[in-house]
Parts: structure tokens; C-alpha cells; sequence
């Protein structure tokens, strides 16, 4: 008698830099749409989250004589989306690098992962889509592109790159009354759901281009990111090989033994170290030569020389209290779950140097203070 089984399809990782383990599946609370959970359905396919993401599996013969099994039912450039919600939003932010180069990051932008552009890349590619909206809604232009007074020229192009509205003029205010200067009604009801790349000109300034999901079941949830797996077949050569293999970069997850595995990657956010010495004991003043030493030299994961710190400083008071500051000449220092070691406090370092602290902290990654609204500055405070 015939049995069935189930194979791996692919297996989706969600990576940080910042972990020791470089997992971050615990951050995140992951589900597919609703059509991507019929179309998995209707493909006799499963999803499984685990301990670093989430599988999917296909349903197979088990009297195949292919090793991965044929499938029941094939999938042929079949789109899969995920959602991501963010369980750890207030610490996960504070550590984490979410701008993607000059696309900055807010609080209205979504997180996207593909492998559209590299079918078999393990490493997804990374975006920020700039809106999430329903099949019909207001379009707004862009800030200051309709400030000339001229009409619009906008052109979108749908997930798959092909071009449905093609320098579309709009005349600035809109014929249709009632709507405001750089307003226009968009009625997206008979197209699918995806991602649309919108461009739009006046024509005089420069041209601003947006990305915007189209989504009546996302436009009113909660969703930090989006992970879009686009299957092209069921054969292992449109997959990804072994992560840490060959050509791929070493990972700190091991290597599952096949292949089929994606990353969906986040990295660490880079920050100065800035600490503020409060003086509480007569035993110091402002004066004490007071300075910060990293003798831990490189340590893994920093992988950076020690740290160098100023030795002049500069003086604040804190409740009351003198306070000396003394920061990192350095920048660019990841944050690390893995704290750095052997970072010590001195008191005139040299042969009669005398070590206040030893081991003193580097930031918090669960709250993340800076001045003058500088987020790139990370603030510790030591009393001594």
C-alpha cells in the first residue's frame, strides 16, 4: 500500500549579529498570511515554526526513487509570505541596525526580506517598505514634490517589475474636487497582493521613489517585517546551499546537513561608548587622574583592537554630584549580547596605578540614552 510523507521544502532562519548564538527567532512571532496559508493548503504543504525560524514541508510519495521525493502537488514560481511581529520591541531596536543604506528606518516602515533578486542566496535580501495599504486608498506624494504648483507624473510598477501606471499624469489640485494638492485616489481591487514600487516627478525636482504593499489584511495589523519566499520548483537547484560551505560566509548557527536553508539577517547597530564617572566619594575629585583601559585586547565577537578612550574628558554635574565624562575615540563599536571584558577603571594608570573597578560594563542594550538627540551615542553611568 502506497504511504505518504513529508519533505523539507526550506527552512527559514532568523539570524542577528548581536546574539552569541546568532539566533533571534525568540524576538519575533511568525505567521503566513492568509493566502499564503491557503496556498500552502492547496499545495499540501505545512508550516513549522522551530527553535530558529520556520519550515515548510511538502508532501511527498514515499515510493519515489528521487531522494528528496516528488511532490504531490508541484509549485511553479509559487509566492510565500511571512509575517513578522516583534515581541521585543523596545530592547530589539536599541541594539539593532534596521536601516537599509540610506533608507532609514521609522516606526511606519516594514521590515522586508526576499530571495526574488538571488534565488539561491542563503542570505535574504533586505529592504524597508515605506507603506503597507488597502487595495483602494489616498496615494499622497511625497513631501515637497507637488510644492512647484506643476501637475504629477507617476508611474508604478507591480511585484514583478512590470510597469500598470506609466507617467500618469495628475493635474495639481486633482480634477476630482474635494481632494487636496498631491492627493489621489488609487484603485488597486484588481490586482494582486504584493509589493509596488511608486515613482513619482513634477516634473522641475528631483524624483522620489516608494515602496508600498498592497494589502487589505496587513493595512490593519501590527507587522514589524515581511519574509517572501518566491519557490521556483521543488528541485534542490533552486535552492540555497549549505550555509558556512564553499563560497558562503562561516555562520555562528550550524550548518543544517542539506539544503534549503535561508537567513533572514539583522545586524548589530554601531554606537560610541560614553561613560559619566559620578564622583559620590571625597576620595576623588575632578581633578584625579581617572581614566578608562581596555585590556581585554580583541575579544571575539568584537574583533576589534581595544578599545581606546580619551584621557582628557570633560566635566558635567549629576544630581549634584561631579562627574567626569570619558568616551570611546572609537564610533563604530557593534553591540554585542557577549559583554566585553577586562574594561577597567584606573586611577593613575602607570607603575602606582590603582584600578577603582574592574570589569566595568559597556552599554545597556535595553535602554539606550544619548545628547543632543544623538542616537549613536550610548551612555553608562558609574558611581564611585
Amino acid at each position: 500500500m502506497a504511504g505518504t510523507n513529508y519533505n523539507r521544502l526550506f527552512n527559514l532562519r532568523l539570524v542577528h549579529t548581536f546574539y552569541e548564538k546568532g539566533v533571534c527567532a525568540r524576538d519575533f512571532n511568525i505567521l503566513p498570511t492568509t493566502e499564503t496559508l491557503k496556498t500552502l493548503t492547496d499545495l499540501k504543504m505545512l508550516f513549522k515554526p522551530d527553535e530558529q525560524g520556520f519550515r515548510v514541508y511538502y508532501k511527498t510519495s514515499d515510493l519515489n526513487s528521487n531522494d528528496l521525493g516528488a511532490p504531490l502537488i508541484n509549485a511553479s514560481n509559487t509566492d510565500l509570505l511571512f509575517k513578522l511581529s516583534l515581541e521585543n520591541k523596545t530592547s530589539f531596536l536599541n541594539f539593532t541596525n534596521a536601516n537599509a543604506g540610506a533608507n532609514v528606518y521609522n516606526s511606519n516602515k516594514i521590515a522586508y526580506f526576499s530571495n526574488k533578486s538571488a534565488p539561491t542566496n542563503f542570505n535574504l535580501a533586505y529592504s524597508l517598505i515605506d507603506f503597507v495599504k488597502p487595495k483602494i486608498f489616498t496615494y499622497l506624494s511625497p513631501t515637497g514634490i507637488y510644492d512647484t504648483g506643476l501637475g504629477l507624473d507617476i508611474t508604478v510598477l507591480d511585484p514583478n517589475g512590470n510597469t500598470i501606471l506609466n507617467n500618469v499624469y495628475f493635474s495639481n489640485p486633482p480634477t476630482n474636487s474635494g481632494q487636496a494638492a498631491g492627493s489621489y485616489s488609487i484603485d488597486f481591487s484588481n490586482y494582486p497582493v504584493g509589493l509596488y514600487t511608486f515613482t513619482t516627478s513634477d516634473g522641475a525636482s528631483e524624483e522620489i521613489t516608494e515602496k508600498i504593499f498592497i494589502s487589505n489584511e496587513l493595512v490593519t495589523q501590527s507587522v514589524f517585517g515581511l519574509i517572501h519566499i518566491n519557490v521556483a520548483a521543488i528541485n534542490s537547484g533552486s535552492f540555497p546551499a549549505i550555509p558556512g560551505v564553499g563560497s558562503q560566509p562561516a555562520s555562528p548557527i550550524p550548518a543544517i546537513a542539506s539544503t534549503r536553508v535561508y537567513d533572514a539577517k539583522f545586524i548589530s547597530r554601531n554606537t560610541q561608548w560614553k561613560y559619566i564617572v559620578v564622583l559620590k566619594s571625597d576620595s576623588f575629585t575632578l581633578t584625579s587622574n581617572i581614566v578608562i583601559l581596555d585590556e581585554g585586547g580583541s575579544q571575539s565577537p568584537y574583533n576589534i583592537d581595544a578599545i581606546e578612550f580619551d584621557t582628557l574628558g570633560s566635566s558635567v554635574v549629576v544630581n549634584g554630584k561631579d562627574a567626569k565624562i570619558i568616551t570611546s575615540v572609537r564610533t563604530d563599536i557593534p553591540y554585542f549580547e557577549v559583554p566585553k571584558k577586562q574594561l577597567r577603571l584606573v586611577l593613575n594608570p602607570g607603575l602606582s596605578r590603582t584600578v577603582i573597578l574592574d570589569n566595568i560594563p559597556g552599554p545597556s542594550y535595553s535602554f539606550v540614552s544619548s545628547a543632543l538627540d544623538n542616537t549613536d551615542i550610548s551612555e553608562i553611568f558609574i558611581y564611585i
